[in-house]
C-alpha cells in the first residue's frame, strides 16, 4: 500500500511540474489582429461612365398656335378660321439615358471639394398638334410642333464629406444642351406633305443641381449613385426640365 501511495504522489508531482512548463498562450490560440482599414484618398483625377433614367417635360404651345393664326390671317377668308383643338403629346415622359463624366477632387481632412463635367444622351422628345378649320369653306389646317433635346452636358462644383469608403456630396453648376425643333403646316387630309415647314436647332444654357454618393471599392475604383436636376429657361416658346436618377463607375488616377 505504501508503495502504491508513494508512486501516486510521485506521478502527481511530475504532472504538476510538466503543467507548469506548458505555454498557456498556445492553448488559448494565437493572438488575432484584424486587417487595417484602408484609408481612401479621394484627391486626384477620375473618369467614368453613367447610365440611368430621365423623367422630364418639354412645354410649348404658343408658337404652333401662332403659326395657325398667321396662316389663317394670310388667307382671303382668314377671319373664318377658328382653333378647333390642341393636343400636347409627349410633353412629359421618361426614357433611358447614358453618358460619361470626368473630374478632379482635392481633399482637406474629411472635406472633399472638386469640379466635374459630364455628357448625357437621351431620347427626350415632344410633339404638339393643333388644328384650325374655316367655318365657311370647311378647309382644315393642321400644325405640328416637334422638339427634341437629346444631347446635353454640365459643368459643376462638388462638395462632399468622406466617411471611410463613402463620399456623400452635393453638386451644382451650369448645363448646356442642344435643342432641335421643327414646325410644319398641313392641309387636310392629314398627314400629307407639309406646305410650310421650318427646322432649326439652338444651343441653350440652364442650371444643374443634384446630390449623390460615391463608394470606393478599391482606392482607385469608385461606384456612384446620383440624382441630377436640370432646368433650361424658356427659349423659342419652349421650356425644358429634367430629373435623372443614374448610377456610374469611375477610375481614379
Amino acid at each position: 500500500m505504501r508503495r502504491i501511495l508513494f508512486s501516486l504522489l510521485a506521478l502527481s508531482a511530475v504532472g504538476t511540474a510538466q503543467s507548469a512548463d506548458l505555454d498557456y498562450d498556445y492553448l488559448r490560440g494565437a493572438d488575432y489582429d484584424p486587417p487595417p482599414v484602408a484609408v481612401i484618398d479621394w484627391s486626384g483625377f477620375y473618369i467614368g461612365g453613367h447610365g440611368g433614367w430621365t423623367s422630364g417635360s418639354v412645354t410649348k404651345r404658343a408658337d404652333a398656335q401662332a403659326a395657325l393664326l398667321s396662316y389663317a390671317n394670310a388667307t382671303p377668308l382668314g377671319t373664318g378660321y377658328t382653333l378647333n383643338n390642341s393636343t400636347i403629346f409627349g410633353s412629359r415622359g421618361s426614357n433611358d439615358s447614358f453618358g460619361a463624366y470626368a473630374g478632379f477632387n482635392a481633399q482637406f481632412d474629411d472635406v472633399v471639394l472638386g469640379i466635374e463635367a459630364d455628357y448625357t444622351h437621351n431620347s427626350r422628345k415632344s410633339v404638339w398638334t393643333g388644328t384650325a378649320t374655316n367655318l365657311l369653306t370647311q378647309d382644315t389646317v393642321t400644325a405640328t410642333n416637334r422638339t427634341s433635346f437629346e444631347n446635353y452636358g454640365t459643368i459643376r462644383a462638388r462638395a462632399g464629406y468622406a466617411i471611410g469608403s463613402f463620399l456623400p456630396y452635393v453638386t451644382g453648376g451650369l448645363a448646356i444642351g442642344e435643342a432641335n425643333f421643327s414646325q410644319s403646316l398641313y392641309r387636310a387630309p392629314y398627314p400629307s406633305a407639309p406646305f410650310a415647314q421650318v427646322t432649326t436647332s439652338k444651343m441653350v444654357v440652364g442650371v444643374a443641381a443634384g446630390a449623390g454618393i460615391d463608394y470606393a471599392i478599391t482606392p482607385n475604383v469608385m461606384l456612384r449613385a446620383e440624382y441630377q436636376y436640370l432646368n433650361f429657361p424658356e427659349f423659342n416658346g419652349r421650356q425644358v426640365q429634367m430629373n435623372t436618377f443614374r448610377g456610374g463607375a469611375a477610375v481614379k488616377f
